[in-house]
């Protein structure tokens, strides 16, 4: 049996990445300071009862695809690297042109309902046959569910967030 290993502090993490889906040349925005992820792959089932069976007849329909956890914030992977100042003082995100993750950050990628692609590496199931064979789960869909917080017992900003998938998740053993 290979459990997949993937503990606080080892080389062998668990990464996030992001990109602006309608960019192919977009490198990217790995999201730091993980926690508490789920991936959710959830088939929802159409149940039906018949006169002629004892039992209720079901069948598999569509699935729910999600990634969803918490990440301290971090301003840079948050806001974006560059976007656009107004009069204001207000970022306006859709004036960024070179329309990157990096460039929207989370929170810009979530308010312009801008479609991303999503890659999670799970971390390596056997540390001697590293970069082998390494579990990723890929997809597409939309950041949401963001709601950042602090507190006295945690004095750094710390946000949920959920990609809500529009595609079939997919495992890459790369």
């Amino acid at each position: 049996m290979a459990y997949i290993y993937a503990g606080p502090g080892s080389a062998n993490k668990v990464t996030l990445t992001i990109k602006v889906a309608s960019n192919g040349a977009d490198t990217g925005l790995q999201i730091p300071a993980l926690q508490d992820v789920t991936i959710e792959a959830a088939n929802d089932v159409f149940s039906f009862s018949s006169l002629e069976s004892n039992s209720v007849t079901q069948v598999a329909t569509v699935a729910s695809n999600s990634i969803s956890g918490n990440i301290v914030v971090d301003a840079d992977k948050f806001f974006g690297t560059n976007a656009v100042v107004d009069g204001n003082g207000d970022i306006n995100y859709q004036d960024v042109t070179v329309d990157t993750a990096a460039e929207y950050g989370v929170f810009g990628l979530s308010s312009e309902k801008v479609r991303v692609t999503f890659q999670l590496y799970m971390g390596e199931d056997n540390v001697a046959s590293a970069g082998v064979n390494e579990p990723t789960i890929k997809g597409a869909g939309y950041i949401t569910g963001l709601s950042p917080n602090i507190s006295a017992d945690s004095p750094v900003w710390v946000t949920s967030f959920s990609i809500v998938g529009d595609t079939d998740l997919k495992v890459s053993r790369a």
